[in-house]
């Protein structure tokens, strides 16, 4: 058996070598623990106090909403204030293939909680009811994290009792193959294939290329929720923006940084130029911040184009930073909150990333934790400085051999000591779901537009809204 496909047995898994060694030692905060039980009625109400124009029917409402294709995302946002010391949390983007559960403190005795609910509660159901023939195979696909999706073809196993297939697609993609519209894979180099009745994706790197739109397979989350958002930011804000609208009346909307769309690449310099400031490009189809570039400087911006760059349409939003140095959007003027000063009075760009899952019942909110930047914030950045160390938090780092590991030491967790250095309180808690719940519902909506009553994937309306034939042509309809 090669050692990109593992046969996962029931009871077999190691729980403790799936979560980080900090997390799984740590107690989580009281505040984050209280907010995790609160119910969507409960909810409801603090938010509509806090909000007094927004009716409390119509917050239920949107949090019992069913989705049809974004079944489990996590978004991420920053915490940001402005000059009139008004407090927001504004989204930066969601994600198809979230994590988070191996930075999660326990909430109680069960050791793979975080990963059981989701499982228990979304999977199993939909496979259960939609999936019939049990000679087929269930699997996990996998092209990154794999301790976390290990757990989660562990815990899947167990819970259906049954052998699950884990297969990774990183270093051998052609492992994956589409027979009437059903997921195969083999072992053998196409000699033994293996149906696939269902199956979790985490697949990062342009998974329209490896999985088809439009599949008789249950994939969670399917293609279709890339497309929508987390692999194309372009159709994600006008997903938001065609969401704000409906939600008007409501007195509700998605917070996110003022955001040009389309724009070309040797258009990027000169819009820049026409409203210089500090900005934010974005490839659209990249994750990880691979593909994005903070804009503080000239050379930055030289920098920019002197990469040799796959696509050709890229997004312009405003840079969140300091007072001094964030984007004079048209709406507003938002800077980080930072953390709390450490002993040497050193404060951090941080984001926050909150992981929820739509079950028949509501949004559950499962994990939340924080991320801050390399460096902390300096009184003036020098010319030859780049901003990646002040502003990034990812904590994805990349070797010389292509793979990733995780910098933990930059993670903020929801416990008794990490999290007090965020100035959060359980009405930014609340906020912080509100706005990942809303920007969950804009992609699943958007989602749906990319489907005909057919159940066909509605290329031409794709092209109208994202015009890059570079990606039209990867993507794999069936």
């Amino acid at each position: 058996m090669k050692w990109w496909i593992t046969i996962i047995k029931p009871w077999t898994g190691n729980n403790q070598s799936w979560f980080y060694e900090k997390s799984y030692q740590a107690s989580i905060h009281p505040l984050v623990k209280f907010f995790l039980q609160m119910s969507p009625e409960r909810i409801a109400k603090r938010y509509c106090h806090t909000h007094p124009l927004v009716q409390e029917k119509d917050i239920i409402r949107l949090l019992l909403y069913r989705c049809e294709h974004f079944l489990l995302a996590w978004s991420d946002l920053m915490y940001v204030t402005n000059e009139n010391n008004k407090r927001s949390m504004v989204v930066i983007e969601n994600n198809s293939c979230p994590s988070g559960q191996k930075s999660m403190p326990n909430i109680n005795d069960s050791e793979h909680l975080w990963y059981e609910t989701f499982v228990w509660q979304v999977l199993v159901p939909r496979i259960q009811k939609k999936t019939k023939k049990k000679q087929w195979k269930v699997a996990v696909i996998v092209d990154k994290n794999y301790p976390e999706t290990t757990w989660f073809a562990h815990t899947l196993s167990d819970l259906l009792n049954e052998e699950v297939i884990y297969i990774d697609i990183y270093w051998s993609p052609e492992l994956i193959r589409n027979n009437e519209w059903r997921i195969e894979f083999t072992q053998d180099w196409w000699k033994n294939r293996t149906t696939i009745r269902a199956c979790m994706r985490y697949v990062t790197q342009k998974p329209w290329k490896h999985l088809p739109v439009i599949c008789k397979t249950l994939i969670i989350n399917p293609i279709l929720a890339c497309l929508a958002w987390w692999r194309n930011k372009l159709v994600a804000n006008k997903a938001y923006e065609q969401y704000n609208n409906r939600l008007k009346h409501l007195w509700l909307r998605i917070v996110y940084p003022e955001t040009v769309n389309d724009v070309k690449l040797e258009k990027v310099k000169d819009w820049i130029v026409r409203r210089w400031g500090f900005w934010v490009i974005k490839n659209p189809y990249s994750n990880a911040w691979q593909g994005v570039y903070t804009i503080t400087s000239q050379k930055e911006l030289d920098d920019f184009y002197k990469i040799n760059h796959e696509y050709d349409s890229f997004i312009v939003q405003s840079l969140i930073w300091n007072y001094n140095r964030s984007s004079n959007s048209w709406r507003w003027k938002f800077y980080h909150v930072w953390t709390l000063p450490n002993k040497h009075w050193e404060s951090y760009v941080f984001d926050l990333r909150m992981r929820i899952c739509n079950t028949s019942k509501w949004f559950i909110p499962l994990t939340l934790h924080a991320r801050k930047a390399l460096k902390p914030l300096p009184t003036e950045l020098k010319p030859w400085e780049a901003s990646r160390d002040y502003l990034w938090t990812n904590l994805s780092v990349k070797h010389t051999d292509w793979t990733r590991w995780a910098d933990s030491s930059r993670l903020l967790l929801a416990d008794t000591k990490d999290f007090n250095q965020l100035w959060v309180w359980i009405d930014d808690l609340i906020e912080w779901y509100i706005q990942s719940v809303l920007s969950t519902i804009a992609i699943d909506r958007m989602a749906k537009k990319l489907i005909s009553k057919d159940g066909l994937f509605r290329q031409r309306y794709f092209s109208q809204i994202d015009n890059d034939p570079q990606l039209i042509n990867e993507i794999l309809v069936k």
